[in-house]
């Protein structure tokens, strides 16, 4: 289903959050892009807008490239070199105030993705991303090892998990 204007309108109203995530992506989608889709599929799911700045700021996409993006977006999902497991998403080209844009909704996903061999979470943390790591037991602790990475509890297992941020 295509998102209507006034959604569209909400999401850049509201910004990027827990849920939303710009990516100006004029010469195409780059690796933080695929980094952003698995922590959603990873965590709750959410909404990326390619054609946007970080701070809301529309500046649209060549409409000349636009079906090479969608095209180029959807091979990355589906190649299982990249992706584990795969996953099909439906990237939809938007034009909003004259401006091209993509949209992709992803839903929050039962399975755990890893981009190029890393899983992804987004947290309540400003939005960041932050890269899951090896999962932490009782024995061993961030402070022993001199790791001073946060431990954060994976909603799905319960298991705290070693995070560092990205940005």
């Amino acid at each position: 289903m295509k998102i209507t204007t006034s959604k569209l309108r909400t999401l850049l109203v509201v910004g990027e959050n827990l849920n939303i995530e710009f990516k100006r992506a004029g010469d195409g989608p780059k690796a933080d892009t695929f980094e952003s889709v698995c922590a959603f599929l990873n965590t709750a799911g959410g909404d990326l807008l390619l054609g946007v700045t970080d701070d809301g700021e529309v500046v649209g996409l060549p409409p000349k490239s636009i079906d090479a993006m969608i095209h180029n977006f959807v091979n990355v999902m589906n190649d299982s070199n990249l992706f584990d497991p795969v996953f099909t998403l439906y990237p939809q080209e938007v034009v909003y105030n004259g401006k091209h844009l993509i949209h992709v909704r992803v839903p929050e996903s039962a399975e755990v993705h890893r981009f190029k061999g890393k899983c992804y979470a987004r947290v309540h943390d400003e939005g960041d991303i932050f890269r899951l790591t090896v999962p932490l037991n009782a024995e061993h602790s961030p402070e022993e090892s001199g790791d001073n990475r946060t431990e954060k509890p994976d909603r799905k297992t319960g298991q705290k998990n070693r995070t560092e941020s990205l940005r």
